[in-house]
């Protein structure tokens, strides 16, 4: 199936990146390496994750306390929402596509 990202995933992910980065040297490279991990899982099996309401489903990032929101239109995803899990749980529910 075919992924696209909402235009502001580019910028969360990079403000997560740069979070990571000043911690450790490594510590973006891992959180990079889980994020891409996720998309190939979500892009391989996406019914297999839970619903977050009709049309949103969930895909937690491993060992990072982060998670993908993204809804499957035909044949392709939609990744929404990449957000902490202390965010609220309405965080960037509303982003749209053009």
């Amino acid at each position: 199936m075919k992924v696209l990202f909402h235009p502001t995933i580019r910028r969360d992910l990079r403000e997560i990146l740069e979070y990571y980065d000043d911690r450790s040297d490594s510590a973006g490279d891992r959180f990079f390496a889980a994020f891409e991990e996720a998309v190939e899982r979500i892009q391989e099996h996406p019914t297999r994750f839970h619903r977050l309401d009709d049309t949103r489903r969930r895909c937690n990032l491993k060992q990072f306390p982060y998670h993908l929101v993204f809804e499957i239109d035909h044949e392709t995803i939609l990744i929404t929402v990449l957000r902490h899990h202390k965010r609220h749980p309405s965080f960037g529910l509303r982003r749209k596509w053009k």
